[in-house]
This record gives structure tokens, C-alpha cells and sequence, in this order.
């Protein structure tokens, strides 16, 4: 029935040292009998058992069950082994708490698929003398009741084998010999083997006893009923010495002893056990062994639900608090994931759009940024706007008009009085942009303008918002300030910046919505203590949006390029003395020539490479350092005298009646009575003018054109000295009083090179497509361009900021979400392994009994399951509640007209299936370790 051959199992201790725990082991088996399997601690015999009931395997050799070899059994065919045909008694009883004594009788039947009658398990506590018991729990039982219990459970299933281990063990002497007088009524019908150390009940119980010493059989004897008829207690072979058992040498054998050895060559063996080693026992012939003829089958375990459900849920409430702390973080995590898969609709451009169409725009700006930082940490800073970059930005916008923005350096605040320590809506002096527009892109916008557009460069389109301004303050004029009570009224003025003369010839309106900027139009509040929130966001209006755009004829800003690129100051030295300074560069060339007034030593024709020209503004403090203040004073007093000689009579009888004529006056009081006293009174309107020009005439007929070093600063750290640079004549142009007109030559080595730069573009929603605007709201998103062109508004700013933070969140929650998740999955690994570590004897008594793995993960499966459900209602419950705090609170808090968090059956299957997977996959470890554990180490709670 039952063979083990050349059987081998050896064991690493916690210090890795190996130890043999069977050694080569054969033994055979019959179909019936009471086989004690005795030996010291350590022996083996526990080992053997374990073997033979399939609760660990073996290392060498093979066992063969009913003529089937095991060597290529997995461990679900030992768990079918032990289903169909071994039952086990425990000495520690090892039966389970949660169920009665029934439960745990039928269990063992349950296994294989059998159905379990009350009347069936009755008879069996009927016959094993604990009748009545059937529905006590195990803590309500002595131990020998208990053991009784576990023989019943054995039983049931009516095994082909029965093994004991230590049965006897825990229970006082009247109980074990009560439970061996069972065992051995028992094994009439079956094979019955006892592991024991107590050789006083082998001897009186045991049909056949197997001793084992340090792993190995050292006798195999069966009881024969026949007493050893032995009369030489020491007998001397070719073999060794033999001696009886029990038996005390005396002095005289001692010397026969010696005597034998000192004739032996070879080493003796002083000592061998006896053949015979009991009265009554025999060394075991195997061939008398009577073996199975029944077919080897098996069948396969099944838990039942029940037994699985209630063993689940004592693991669960095993541990409540952690328990309920492991579905609380889950559940938290749970909210979260499904919280944030409510913003997967979120759609930035359509919120954007929402915004956009909500607020009614007529234009939209768009700037230019650049990406800083590094791949840990990046931001971006707005930086200049080229030529290149409007061109992409027109091709990628095609749909749409985009119009250039043009820096421009204004300043008009002297024609509004205000007082700078008040401010209010109509101040005008943050004026920083124009645009060049033609009639045919005006009528792609939805602008409108009053009067016309300019149509040359001293021709300007003043915005809306300077046009209340000179209405609110007034229109402030050389001598008086006009009042301005229709655009009319300031169309035809003129304006004077940047060195022109520029006449207002419309009045454009961008139909900004300023009613968010009502209250400012109320003067009078005190600048940074009492100052309107709202009055910095009009600041910025001012300074980058349409309320402060001019409109300037074509060419214009090329005009003011042209100047800024010829910014190069100039200090001019003569004998290490500052004399004049100048900030541009120009061509002598470009200059009209009649406006030049050249020394008479000069040949305009034939100017030198470091001649130069400078306005006539700075002539006079050439002509008083080179002449003097006498000669210069003289010379107009001479001018005056000639020019007014009879008008100056007349001042001066009215003045100085004591002269009568302006040749009476001594020559030492001349330049003090004429050209200080009467000089003012001369009535010819043109008399400074005419009387400067006598004097540069003068100066220039009589003096030599003067030579200077001069310093030139192409930046703020270098500069350029020329020495011996000639001013050889002087212009009357006023386009640019602080020019220095050079050669040709001396131009092209100081003149800067610079590129079209624009403030931002501005870009008409008339026509505008909405694929345009998505592009532009999913520039202004992108954080992975270096440079990218983004929307500039406040409102839309503000929803592509939420948006970024909607996404921002979507990470950050997600991510939190799975730290929290796999958090909760570490709880629920902790939870399920301390389940597991709680029911660990349980399985391995599960396993001992017959139940298999598979059994043994649905009880944890349906664990799992209980969890993972709760986990999921509370976790869409928590959703619903949390989403609808966070939209109100949006709503409220953010002026929203939108929901931006939705629960739908999307959320709830995400909800349900993450607590499931997050259960499952946190349990798996754990349940699959203990369910591949071999049934001795769950038992053994290894």
C-alpha cells in the first residue's frame, strides 16, 4: 500500500549547517495494522510522518502510494493524497476555533465533495464516546474530548491511512491509553501509524515498531507473539560481539571480551543490537506485508463556501482597528482618484473660449516668451518681439489678423494738468505703444475710428482714452488751456514728441470694456494710501493693452528705428574741457544744405573724413568761448546800432535823457545802455534772431573752423575717442537739435545696426477662427517650447492659469493618489499578512485536513472582496461629496458659471475597479506565499 524507498530530507539550520533529518530511508507499508514510529528528538520519526502525509516533500528516493510513484507529484496532487486517503491526529488537537465540533468533523467531508448528514457525524461522536457534543464549540471541551474530536474528523472521510503524531502527548495516562485502545481498534481496517517516544506503549499496542535513530531505521520489528529463547547473552561472530539487550556484562565476560580483541587484526564491533530486540517482536519481514490491490485515485478538494466566508470574516475582524485605518486611507485615495478623473473632460480651450465669447472681445494680444530654468525648474520671462517671431506667429494664426504693436516713448503729460498726488482714470502718462494700420486692415476690427487715419509721419490717431483725458482736464496750450467737449474739438491740434510736430487727425475707440474702471473716474484719492485696487490693473492697461494705442502713419516706426539705431552721444573736449554733448549720429549728407552755415575758411565741396556738423543750438557757447563775452556783446551793439539807429534815439530820450543821440554815449557804457537797457525794447519782434546772425556771421568770416577731440559711446562701457574732429559749419534743422551730422565714413563706423522690435500683437476677434484661438490657448499651455508666443489677458490669463492648475492638479492629485494607494495597498498588505500570519495554523490545518492552495486563496479572495467592496461605496460616496464641496467652493470663491468636477458611471466602475485591483494586487503576495507554503511550515506557523 504504502513504500518508501532510499527516502532522503535534510534541513538547514538558521546557522546554514545542514542536518540529515532521514538518511537513506526504505520502509514498507501494509494496508492495515497499529505501525509506532518511535526514537529520541531529532530522530527522524516526525519527519517521516510529515513525508508520508504529504505535508513536506522529500529530497531523494521515492514514495509509492498504492503502486503510484509520487516523485512527480505537485503540491496539488499531496493535497488530493491527503484528501482522499490519509487522515491526521495532532497532538496539539489542531482543531478550528471558529467552527463546533460538527463543523469540524463535517469539514474533513465537506473537502471531498460529499454531503455531510447530521446522522452520519452523530454516530461517529456516538461510537467515539463524546455523543452530545456536536454543537460545542472547541474552547468548551477538555482535551481529551478535543483529541477524540480530531480522531472523529479523521475519521469521517473513512482514510485509508490514519496518522498520529505524539497523540498521547497532552493528555493524562487514563486518556491516552483510552485513545491508543481506539487507535488500535481502528487499524483492523487501516493503516494506523503513531509517532511516538514512549516505547512502553509501542511494546503493549504497537502491531510493528520502527525505530529510528539520527535519521536512520535502526530496527523494523513486528510483534510475532513468540518469546526469545536466547541462552548466551554474549555471543562472538565473524561480525563482532552481539549482546542481548537489558543485559549487565560481568568481570569474566569483560575478559573474554579482552581476550577475543587482542587476536583481531581488523576493528571489531563491540557492540550490535540484537535481532530480537522485545520478547514477543521479530525483525520485519516485508514480504509478509499484505499490500492494497485498490486503485489509485484521488479526488480533488473543494472548500465550501460557507466554511471559506467564515473563515474569511474572523480574519477580518481579527484586527478591527487597522482594519478600519486600511479602508479609511484607502477610501481617502479612492476619493482622490476619483475626484480627479472628474477634470479628465476638462477642456482648457473650451473653458477659454467660454471666456472669450462671456466677455464679448474685440481683440486679443498675444507676447513673446522665452523659457528659463533648467529640467528641474523652468518659468517664463517675456522678452522682445521680432520681426521672426511675428511671421511664425502669422503663419501659425493664419486664419486671423494679427497687427503689429510698436514701442513708442511718450510723454503728453504736458498737456493734462493733473495732480501726480492724486490719480485717477483720466491720467495720460503711461502712453508706451502705436500701431501703423491701413483703411482695409481697420475694417477686418471691430475698431472704430473718428476723423481718419494718417496719412504722413507728422499725422497722428490719438486712443479714446487721451481724448477723455484733455475732456476731463482740458487741452493744456502754450499760453492757455482749451476746453474739449467733442472729439472735434481735439481733432486738428497738435502734439509735439519725439522731435516732430504731429497733428491729431482721429480719434480711434478699441470698445475696451472700462466699466471695471468706473470707480476711478472719481478723483481725488491719495496716492498708496487710500488707492483703488483696480487703479494697478488700469496702470497695466495703460501700458500693454489698446487703452493707451496710438495709430501713426506708415513708415513711422522705421522713422523712430532709424533714430534710436543712431543713438551714439558724442562729449566734444577742447583742451581737455567739456564743451558740448550730443546723442545721435547722422550723415552730413542727409542734411539739407541750405540749412548749413559753413566757415568761410571751409570748401563745403571738399569736407575732410573727420568733418563734421552740429546744430546751430550749440553755436553760441562756441562763438562766446572763441570770441569772449566783450567781442560777442560788442558786435550786436554795433548790429543794433546800424539796424535801429533811430528807434534807439527815441529809447533813449525816453531813458537816458541825458544823451541825445546813441553816439553821445561813452564807449565804456555802450554795451550796458544798448544791449542790456534798450536792447528789450527794440519793438522788431525778429531782433535776437537778426542780431545772432551778425555774430555768427562775423564769427564765422573771421574765424577758423576749431578742432576737438571727442569721445564717442557706442554702449554704456566702451567708447570711441577720435582726436583733431573738425566742426566745420552749422545747421538751422530742427528735426534733431541734438544730432552730429559725420562723413559718410565716420556714419558707418559708428552707426548701430538694430532689429524691428514689437511691444505685442495685437490680433481681431471679427473674423477670427475658433481653430486660431485653440492654438493660441495651447501655446500659452505649453511648457515645452523655448520660445512660445502666449494670449496676454487678464480674464483668459486667468481660466489658462486655473486650467494649468486643473492639470497641475490632476498630476499632483494623481500622483498623490497613487503615494496614498500604495500606501493603503501597504496597509492592506499589512492587514492581509497579518490576517494571513493570524489564520496561518488554520490553513495549515486546512491543508493537514485536505483543502488544497486554491482553497486556501479563496478564503483570502473572498477577504479581499469584503474589503475591496467597502472600500468602493465608500470611496463614490466620498467622490460625490468631495466633488460637490469642490464646486461650490469654485463657484463661489472664483466667480465661475461652470462645474469643473463631474461624477458619472465612468467614476464609479474607476472607483470600484481600482479598490479591487489595489485589493487583489496588495493581497497577492502574502496569500500566494502562504497558499504555496508546504502544509507542515503553516502548521508549524513558519
Amino acid at each position: 500500500m504504502l513504500e518508501l524507498r532510499n527516502i532522503g530530507k535534510t534541513y538547514a539550520t538558521k546557522k546554514g549547517v545542514s542536518v540529515k533529518a532521514l538518511d537513506n530511508v526504505s520502509v514498507v507499508f501494509g494496508k492495515t495494522g497499529l505501525v509506532f514510529v518511535t526514537g529520541k528528538s531529532g530522530s527522524g520519526k516526525s519527519t517521516l510522518l510529515n513525508l508520508i502525509g504529504g505535508l513536506d516533500t522529500y529530497d531523494t528516493g521515492d514514495m509509492i502510494i498504492n503502486q503510484k510513484s509520487s516523485q512527480d507529484f505537485k503540491q496539488k496532487d499531496f493535497d488530493s493524497y491527503r484528501n482522499t486517503m490519509v487522515g491526521f491526529i495532532f497532538q496539539e488537537y489542531n482543531i478550528l476555533e471558529e467552527f463546533s465540533v460538527a463543523q469540524n468533523i463535517g469539514l474533513a467531508l465537506a473537502l471531498q465533495g460529499q454531503k455531510v448528514s447530521d446522522e452520519a457525524v452523530n454516530d461517529l461522536l456516538k461510537k467515539l464516546d463524546i455523543e452530545g457534543l456536536g454543537n460545542r464549540s472547541p474552547n468548551e471541551l477538555s482535551g481529551g474530548q478535543k483529541q477524540r474530536v480530531a480522531i472523529a474528523r479523521a475519521l469521517v472521510k473513512n482514510p485509508q491511512i490514519i496518522l498520529a503524531d505524539e497523540p498521547t502527548g497532552a493528555l493524562d495516562s487514563n486518556t491516552g491509553i483510552q485513545l491508543l485502545e481506539t487507535l488500535k481498534s481502528l487499524s483492523k481496517d487501516r493503516l494506523v501509524i503513531v509517532i511516538s517516544h514512549d516505547l512502553e506503549f509501542a511494546r503493549k499496542y504497537a502491531d510493528r515498531i520502527v525505530h529510528f535513530v539520527d535519521g536512520k531505521i535502526a530496527y523494523d520489528i513486528t510483534y510475532t507473539g513468540e518469546e526469545s529463547q536466547s541462552d548466551e547473552p554474549v555471543k562472538f561472530t565473524d561480525k563482532g560481539i552481539t549482546i542481548e539487550p537489558k543485559y549487565q556484562l560481568t568481570a569474566e565476560d569483560l575478559k573474554v571480551i579482552n581476550a577475543y580483541l587482542q587476536n583481531q587484526t581488523k576493528p571489531t564491533h563491540i557492540k550490535k543490537i540484537s535481532d530480537q530486540t522485545y520478547s514477543g517482536f521479530s525483525t520485519t519481514d516485508t514480504s509478509d506485508i499484505e499490500q492494497s490491490s485498490e486503485p489509485f485515485k484521488l479526488v480533488k478538494s473543494k472548500l465550501p463556501f460557507k466554511a471559506s466566508l467564515s473563515m474569511s470574516l474572523n480574519a477580518l475582524i481579527h484586527k478591527k482597528i487597522r482594519l478600519v485605518f486600511t479602508i479609511l486611507l484607502t477610501t481617502i485615495s479612492l476619493v482622490m482618484f476619483g475626484s480627479v478623473d472628474t477634470l479628465s473632460n476638462f477642456n482648457a480651450e473650451d473653458k477659454s473660449y467660454e471666456v472669450f465669447e462671456k466677455n464679448n472681445y474685440n481683440y486679443l494680444m498675444l507676447k513673446n516668451y522665452k523659457r528659463g530654468g533648467d529640467s528641474s525648474w523652468y518659468y517664463y520671462t517675456e522678452v522682445n518681439l521680432d520681426e521672426e517671431v511675428f511671421q511664425s506667429a502669422s503663419d501659425l494664426y493664419s486664419n486671423s489678423i494679427l497687427i503689429p504693436v510698436y514701442p513708442l516713448s511718450l510723454s503728453l503729460d504736458a498737456y493734462i494738468k493733473y495732480d501726480w498726488n492724486k490719480p485717477s482714470f483720466y491720467d495720460a502718462y503711461y502712453y508706451t505703444s502705436f500701431i501703423e494700420i491701413d483703411n482695409e486692415t481697420l475694417l477686418g476690427t471691430n475698431f472704430e475710428v473718428t476723423g481718419r487715419l494718417p496719412q504722413n509721419l507728422n499725422e497722428v490717431v490719438v486712443p479714446m482714452h487721451f481724448y477723455q483725458s484733455v475732456a476731463y482736464y482740458g487741452f493744456n496750450k502754450e499760453d492757455s488751456v482749451k476746453d474739449i467737449n467733442e472729439m472735434d474739438d481735439l481733432i486738428g491740434e497738435m502734439l509735439y514728441f519725439n522731435e516732430r510736430n504731429m497733428k491729431i487727425v482721429g480719434i480711434i475707440d478699441y470698445k475696451d470694456d472700462l466699466s471695471v474702471y468706473e470707480e476711478l473716474k472719481v478723483s481725488g484719492w491719495n496716492q498708496g494710501v487710500d488707492t483703488p485696487q483696480n487703479y494697478y490693473k488700469y496702470v497695466n492697461r495703460l501700458r500693454e493693452g489698446t487703452l493707451g494705442l496710438f495709430i501713426f502713419g506708415e513708415g513711422y516706426y522705421e522713422s523712430l528705428r532709424h533714430v534710436k539705431n543712431s543713438r551714439v552721444e558724442a562729449v566734444f573736449y577742447l583742451e581737455n574741457e567739456r564743451m558740448h554733448q550730443f546723442s545721435t549720429v547722422a550723415k552730413i549728407t542727409d542734411v539739407d544744405a541750405e540749412t548749413i552755415k559753413y566757415f568761410d575758411s571751409v570748401d563745403p565741396l571738399n569736407l575732410g573724413e573727420n568733418d563734421i556738423v552740429i546744430n546751430e543750438y550749440h553755436l553760441g557757447n562756441m562763438i562766446h568761448r572763441d570770441l569772449g563775452d566783450y567781442q560777442y556783446n560788442t558786435i550786436i551793439v554795433d548790429f543794433l546800432v546800424e539796424t535801429y539807429y533811430d528807434e534807439l534815439n527815441l529809447l533813449l530820450a525816453e531813458h537816458f535823457p541825458m544823451y541825445e543821440t546813441v553816439d553821445d554815449i561813452p564807449d565804456e557804457d555802450r554795451i550796458a545802455i544798448i544791449g542790456y537797457e534798450l536792447y528789450g525794447y527794440i519793438s522788431d519782434a525778429e531782433r535776437y534772431t537778426k542780431a545772432f546772425n551778425a555774430v555768427v556771421e562775423f564769427y564765422l568770416s573771421t574765424s577758423e573752423a576749431p578742432s576737438f577731440q571727442v569721445d564717442f559711446f557706442k554702449d554704456y562701457y566702451t567708447n570711441y575717442p577720435i582726436i583733431g574732429l573738425r566742426v566745420v559749419g552749422f545747421t538751422s534743422d530742427e528735426d534733431n537739435v541734438y544730432a552730429y551730422h559725420v562723413s559718410n565714413e565716420l556714419y558707418d563706423e559708428l552707426y548701430i545696426e538694430g532689429e524691428i522690435i514689437y511691444n505685442f500683437i495685437l490680433v481681431s476677434t471679427k473674423d477670427m477662427k475658433r481653430e486660431d484661438f485653440n492654438k493660441m490657448v495651447q501655446q500659452s499651455m505649453n511648457k515645452g517650447l523655448l520660445y512660445k508666443v502666449s494670449l496676454q489677458d487678464e480674464n483668459i490669463d486667468y481660466m489658462i492659469m486655473l486650467s494649468e492648475t486643473v492639470y497641475g492638479m490632476q498630476q499632483f492629485f494623481f500622483w498623490t493618489a497613487v503615494i496614498l494607494a500604495g500606501f493603503a495597498a501597504l496597509l492592506m498588505f499589512t492587514f492581509i499578512s497579518s490576517s494571513v500570519s493570524h489564520s496561518k495554523q488554520e490553513i495549515g490545518i486546512l491543508r493537514a485536513i485536505g483543502a488544497s492552495s486554491r482553497d486556501v486563496l479563496g478564503i483570502f479572495s473572498k477577504e479581499t472582496l469584503m474589503i475591496s467592496i467597502m472600500n468602493a461605496v465608500l470611496g463614490v460616496i466620498g467622490t460625490v461629496i468631495i466633488t460637490k464641496l469642490l464646486n461650490d467652493s469654485m463657484i463661489y470663491n472664483l466667480n465661475l458659471g461652470t462645474t469643473l468636477f463631474d461624477v458619472g458611471i465612468r467614476q464609479i466602475i474607476l472607483v470600484t475597479l481600482i479598490s479591487i485591483v489595489i485589493g487583489y494586487l496588495s493581497s497577492a503576495l502574502p496569500v500566494l506565499k502562504t497558499a504555496s507554503k508546504k502544509p507542515i511550515d503553516a502548521i508549524k506557523n513558519k
